[in-house]
């Protein structure tokens, strides 16, 4: 069983390397600024936003008003920092009546915060008193920083162009946004967490998507995650249009199809009575996952060619004897719900991580080709919230094989599902500006070789 708080010392650790990283993912616009030795059109109110959110969030976390936050007081310790190096190269870089702008609203902040902290210590007499004072402003910060990039969003709607919001500061937002969430839920502090459904106004579709997972976490969480993994099955089903269209399955790979059937059967034994009691969440959305995958197999299987159409059947056929040796072994060995429990479970973690592991062979495609048209864009999103939200959900209710090891990050399929989703979107935020370039040159070479053999 893992504790509650080892699982939110966990959380805590991982929401403070990814708020690192939100913290440096503006990196690369300074280094463009110090560069071009000008700020262009790049937006100061998201870094203003952020030090006032940090200071806020430092003066929360001390032990004269929340008690044993450590965490929360040394990422945002950190933040100031960068922030304030942030605003000093952008000040250096400004014209005047910028300069002054951004002086007037950072001294603005200053004598805000020497307010609030008279204030607190003032009227606060307790530790109760002042975390209220503290916590309801620093969720509404909390929400003007997230609100900020708002101003750039505006200006991507007009000009049609990303030039001037950075990726991976939207797609960094989502992931600390997650991370916090998660942390706020096992800690039940209600002042971080309230901060996450704010999340709806991060400048990215990602920050959308991430705000609906994390309002479901809010909530009791159980319709959230169900709701979660039946758009992980529904999420293939762009790519088998294509296939129906095209008449042929190109270059996609079949083995992400055969391993999430393989992993949705042992998923349904598992959650049977006769297994592991009360568990008619994970039977339901599972026996959804084996329609679906079936569908899509019998839709690969039409438009395959013979070698491939073998070679699926081959793989299909030992899924079911292995299912069939599975069964009858855990109900004549297994005499207890406990040891069924334990022996299928064990069986759903190894390939539960092979379900997640499958698409690295797409990956390995996409870097080598540089284009990911054979890499859907959905699957990789809704992996890697199926993950979180399917993590998220075992932390709550300590279910050691949904989650495995908490600590042990190898072993975990959800929290493996998580880690090669943003894998996944990294790749494709990396190559998709490729793709078109990289496709057009395939089809010059077909059509220059077409002509050869003329």
């Amino acid at each position: 069983m893992v504790s509650t708080d080892a699982a939110r010392n966990v959380v805590g650790i991982i929401g403070n390397v990814i708020s690192f990283g939100l913290f440096l993912s503006p990196l690369p616009t300074f280094i463009k600024i110090w560069r071009r030795n000008a700020v262009e059109q790049f937006s100061p109110i998201p870094y203003v936003a952020t030090l006032l959110n940090c200071m806020l969030w430092v003066f929360y976390g001390l032990p004269i008003v929340h008690p044993n936050s450590i965490l929360v007081v040394t990422i945002n310790g950190i933040g100031i920092v960068l922030e304030g190096a942030y605003l000093t190269i952008f000040f250096l870089y400004a014209p005047k009546d910028l300069r002054l702008k951004v002086l007037k609203i950072l001294a603005g902040e200053l004598a805000f915060m020497a307010v609030v902290v008279s204030v607190v210590l003032t009227v606060g007499h307790s530790h109760e008193k002042r975390t209220l004072m503290v916590g309801i402003l620093c969720v509404i910060f909390g929400t003007c920083m997230y609100a900020s990039p708002l101003t750039v969003m505006k200006m991507v709607v007009e000009t049609k162009s990303v030039k001037y919001m950075p990726f991976w500061l939207s797609l960094v937002s989502f992931l600390n946004g997650v991370c916090w969430t998660a942390y706020a839920l096992l800690k039940f502090d209600i002042f971080i967490t309230a901060d996450v459904v704010t999340l709806v106004q991060v400048p990215n579709g990602l920050g959308a998507l991430l705000a609906a997972g994390a309002v479901r976490m809010l909530l009791p969480l159980y319709p959230g995650r169900n709701v979660i993994s039946f758009g992980l099955f529904l999420s293939p089903l762009p790519t088998f249009i294509k296939i129906w269209r095209r008449n042929a399955v190109e270059q996609f790979s079949p083995i992400p199809y055969v391993a999430t059937l393989l992993n949705c059967m042992l998923w349904v034994f598992y959650g049977l009575p006769i297994v592991h009691p009360n568990s008619i969440l994970v039977v339901t959305i599972n026996g959804i996952g084996i329609v679906l995958e079936g569908a899509y197999l019998t839709i690969f299987f039409l438009y395959a060619p013979k070698d491939l159409r073998l070679k699926v059947l081959k793989i299909l056929a030992g899924e079911l004897a292995f299912m069939a040796v599975v069964v009858s072994v855990v109900l004549t060995v297994g005499h207890s719900h406990e040891k069924r429990t334990l022996m299928v479970g064990i069986l759903c973690v190894i390939f539960g991580t092979c379900m997640y592991a499958s698409p690295l062979t797409v990956m390995k495609m996409v870097v080598e080709t540089k284009s990911v048209k054979y890499m859907p864009f959905w699957l990789s999103l809704v992996s890697f919230l199926n993950g979180v939200c399917w993590t998220a959900y075992a932390l709550l209710k300590f279910d050691i094989f949904i989650t495995a090891d908490v600590v042990t990050l190898v072993q975990v399929p959800n929290g493996l599902g998580a880690l090669l989703g943003f894998l996944q979107l990294v790749l494709y935020g990396c190559y998709c500006r490729c793709t078109p370039a990289v496709e057009q040159q395939n089809e010059e070479r077909k059509k220059r070789q077409e002509v050869e053999m003329a």
